[in-house]
This record gives C-alpha cells, sequence and structure tokens, in this order.
C-alpha cells in the first residue's frame, strides 16, 4: 500500500456558521438543561446513530464541546462554530492511519483565527481575544491530550481488515502474530512524534499509554 495515499490533507479553511448545527438547532440547545436533551439535539442535527460505539465517543466530544459553550457563554453563533471546528478537526484527524497530529493542531488553529479576525468575506470577528485563549486551551486540554484514543476508535477498526487481507493472502502468518506487529508499530509512530515534545505532562500521560515493555 502507498503511504502517500494514506496521508490526509485539511480541508480548506471557510466560515462555519450554521454549518452543522443550525439556528434553530442553537436555539433548541438554549433552552435545554438536560445533559441527556442535549445528545439527543446533536444525535438529530449532526446525524449521528447513538447505538453505535464509535459514533457514542464522538457524540461525547460534541456534548463537551456544547456544555463548554455553555460554561464560558457563548452564544448560540459562538457554540454553532465551535462545535463545527472541533467536528471538521476529528474527521480530519481519522481520514487517515498515519499520525497527523500536527496538521490537526494547526488546521484547528486556523479555523479559529478564521472566526476571530473580521476580514469579509474571508473570516469573521465571532470571538475575542480572550475566548481565543479559552478555546484553544480547552483543545488542547481536552482533545489533543487524547488525540490517539480518538485515531484509535477508527484506525484499530482499519488495521483489523488489514490484517484479515493479509492473512487470506499469506497463510503462513498467524492472523494474531499479524495484528500484533501492526500494533506495535502504529504505536511506536505515534510515541516517535510525542517524545520529540519537550512537556513533561504529555511524557507522563504517554507513559500511561505506553508502559515499558519487556523486551
Amino acid at each position: 500500500m502507498d503511504i502517500g495515499s494514506l496521508e490526509s490533507c485539511p480541508p480548506k479553511v471557510r466560515i462555519l456558521l450554521w454549518a452543522d448545527l443550525h439556528y434553530s438547532d442553537a436555539e433548541e440547545i438554549t433552552k435545554t438543561e438536560s445533559i441527556p436533551d442535549i445528545s439527543r439535539i446533536l444525535c438529530q442535527a449532526l446525524h449521528i446513530e447513538a447505538p453505535d460505539p464509535q459514533q457514542g465517543i464522538v457524540l461525547e466530544l460534541y456534548t463537551n464541546t456544547v456544555l463548554f459553550c455553555r460554561q464560558k457563554k457563548f452564544n448560540k453563533e459562538q457554540t454553532s462554530v465551535l462545535l463545527s471546528i472541533i467536528k471538521n478537526v476529528h474527521q480530519l484527524n481519522t481520514e487517515t492511519p498515519l499520525n497527523n497530529m500536527d496538521q490537526c493542531f494547526t488546521y484547528c488553529s486556523e479555523l479559529v483565527l478564521c472566526h476571530s479576525v473580521r476580514r469579509p468575506p474571508f473570516s469573521i470577528d465571532l470571538f475575542n481575544s480572550e475566548q481565543v485563549t479559552e478555546i484553544m486551551k480547552y483543545f488542547i486540554n481536552t482533545y489533543m491530550r487524547h488525540y490517539l484514543l480518538y485515531k484509535s476508535t477508527w484506525i484499530y477498526l482499519c488495521l483489523i481488515l488489514e490484517c484479515l487481507r493479509s492473512s487470506l493472502q499469506n497463510n503462513y502468518k498467524p492472523l494474531k502474530q499479524r495484528m500484533k506487529l501492526k500494533m506495535k508499530q502504529s504505536e511506536r509512530t505515534s510515541k516517535k512524534w510525542l517524545l520529540q515534545k519537550s512537556c513533561p505532562q504529555r511524557q507522563r500521560h504517554l507513559n500511561k499509554i505506553y508502559p515499558q515493555r519487556e523486551s
């Protein structure tokens, strides 16, 4: 398989106002106090199938984003845009099994900037500088901190399918052995990227995800 074909290409940065969460949906969320009701509205607005475990994780991500907006007293327009930003970054993350952490962070920064500077028709000023700081802190401490876990909800399914195809073509290698090899390669790539970052907190988090293994 050509690795180049697996690389993700971020879409063009654009204004996302009412792109996913429409005004009527945001209005309904504003009147809702119950978290299950917020999740129900998001399921309908974003066409999420809640019983699906993968979709359930994504639904929790979006629900927490709405709760963050409510905590920071964002208006309906700001809530709609931030939800679309998180949705677009998550889609970019799960487009490829390769590590694109830098790409996701850059894309999120550009989308936030696109909604923080008044330069029509290319950008609008929905967020002020203080709100931009709060958004980026939230994004780093939630999505980026658990970047590998979000990616794994999609990548491991792809690895299983690839291993199944490979095992059918190479019967001499057991499926379990091939899957183990693929998983180790994936972990090694992600760990190498994170080790380049001089952040003690991220290093501790890394050690929890990838404990030292005996060779």
